[in-house]
C-alpha cells in the first residue's frame, strides 16, 4: 500500500539531507501505477530527443577516441539485476574535455533507458562487486535498487556521489545512501522533473559532473 507524503515532507532542490532510517518505507513510496506509465513514456521521448541531438557528438567522440571507442561496463539494476552501460576511451585535451562536459557518457546511458534498465532520474547504477561489498556493511543498501538506477540521480546533485568515489569511506556511502532513499520514499514526477531541470542547468552552465 503506498503511503501518502504529507506535502511538509516533499523534497524541493533547496531542501538539505533528511536522513531516512526505514528502507523497507522508501520502497513503499513507489507504487504508482499511473504515474509510472507517464514517467516512461516522457523518460522514452527525451531518451530518443538527447541521442538525436547528441549524433554530431557522438561522431566527434569516436573522431577522439583512444584505440577502440566503446568500453563496457557491468552495472546492477533494480532488484540487482544486471545489464551493462558504454563508456566512452577519449584522448586527454581539449576534444576530450569539452565531449565530458557535455555529458557524452550520460548520452549513452539514454540507450539504457530505451531498453528500460535505466530510469532519466534514480540512484546512480553501481557495479556489482561495489554493490555487493557495500551491502555486506552498511544496513538498507539494497533499498535502493527498488527503483531502476538513473542518469541523474537527487544524491548526485548533492554531490554525494562523488564524495563516496573520492573518499572511498562508508560514512560517504552512508550519506549516498540517505539521499538515495529520500528521493525513492518521495518520488514523484515532479521531483524527477526538479532533478532533471537542475541537471541540465548544471551542464549548461558548464559545472562538472557531481
Amino acid at each position: 500500500m503506498t503511503r501518502p507524503v504529507p506535502h511538509s515532507a516533499r523534497l524541493s532542490l533547496a531542501q538539505p539531507l533528511r536522513a531516512t532510517s526505514d528502507p523497507a518505507g522508501a520502497a513503499a513510496g513507489t507504487d504508482r501505477p499511473g504515474e509510472e506509465v507517464l514517467r516512461r513514456l516522457l523518460e522514452l521521448a527525451l531518451a530518443l530527443l538527447a541521442l538525436g541531438f547528441a549524433a554530431p557528438l557522438l561522431v566527434l567522440a569516436a573522431l577522439a577516441a583512444a584505440g577502440p571507442m566503446l568500453e563496457r561496463q557491468p552495472r546492477l539494476g533494480r532488484h540487482g539485476r544486471p545489464f551493462v552501460v558504454w563508456r566512452l576511451r577519449l584522448r586527454p585535451g581539449p576534444c576530450g574535455r569539452f565531449l565530458r562536459l557535455c555529458r557524452v557518457d550520460a548520452v549513452l546511458e539514454c540507450v539504457n533507458v530505451l531498453r528500460g534498465e535505466m530510469a532519466l532520474v534514480g540512484p546512480r547504477p553501481e557495479a556489482p562487486a561495489a554493490a555487493v561489498e557495500r551491502a555486506r556493511w552498511i544496513p538498507g543498501w539494497r533499498a535502493r535498487m527498488a527503483v531502476r538506477p538513473g542518469i541523474l540521480g537527487w544524491a548526485q546533485l548533492h554531490g554525494a556521489v562523488t564524495q563516496m568515489h573520492r573518499s572511498g569511506a562508508f560514512a560517504a556511502a552512508r550519506r549516498m545512501l540517505a539521499y538515495d532513499l529520500d528521493y525513492i520514499r518521495n518520488r514523484s514526477l515532479a521531483l524527477d522533473l526538479g532533478i532533471l531541470f537542475a541537471g541540465l542547468g548544471r551542464v549548461v552552465a558548464g559545472e562538472e559532473a557531481r
